[in-house]
């Protein structure tokens, strides 16, 4: 008999969630259906329809939560020095999050993007929210000493981004981490380096 949840719908939603991140990684998005969702739990497909719409609501919202994760690996990197200190601890961080949805998945959401507005209006919402989260650290930073008052830092969150999932893209066709995490700390220098202040950087 299938298991339901009653109660604790937070920690089912996560359950639903991550089992489904897991299919998509194993079988691609459209290969994977909420049948093989709801059996991956033990679960009835009502049971996943009491959470989540469809299988697009599910990708939707998890294309949604990752500034927040974002944020969390920038601030662990961010807080203990400057960007061009830190820049590898936070190469290391963002793989770590690449790694839990895989690049693959990644190359299947830009993909469903070009051809679905959901889809498509999720990924531009993250993109935005992804420079509004470095903007707002990059700020910290400024505010800490540790780069130029008179930075625009809009441009050098894109810029950042741009590269990060420049990055992950090549990584489907090219999976040395190495290599991609030397481009990421060279490029990273070569942006920044005239934007830090001289140290040493008062500690706030």
């Amino acid at each position: 008999m299938p298991r339901v949840y009653p109660n604790y719908k937070n920690e089912a939603r996560n359950s639903i969630m991550h089992a489904a991140m897991d299919l998509f990684r194993e079988r691609g998005y459209h290969a994977t259906t909420m049948e093989q969702i709801a059996d991956r739990l033990g679960v009835s497909k009502a049971t996943l329809y009491t959470y989540y719409k469809s299988k697009e609501d599910l990708l939707v919202t998890a294309i949604k939560d990752a500034p927040s994760t974002i944020m969390s690996v920038m601030r662990e990197s961010l807080s203990r020095s400057d960007i061009l200190d830190q820049s590898g601890s936070f190469f290391d961080g963002m793989m770590d999050i690449v790694r839990s949805y895989s690049p693959g998945l990644f190359f299947e959401v830009m993909s469903e993007a070009s051809r679905n507005e959901v889809i498509r209006d999720a990924v531009n919402e993250d993109a935005e929210s992804t420079v509004t989260v470095i903007v707002d650290l990059l700020e910290e930073q400024r505010e800490n000493g540790r780069l130029r008052p008179d930075l625009d830092l809009e441009a050098l969150a894109r810029g950042m981004s741009s590269l990060y999932y420049g990055l992950i893209a090549s990584l489907i066709l090219d999976s040395d981490e190495k290599k991609a995490r030397k481009a990421w700390t060279a490029s990273i220098e070569c942006m920044v380096a005239g934007a830090v202040t001289p140290g040493p950087h008062p500690v706030r």
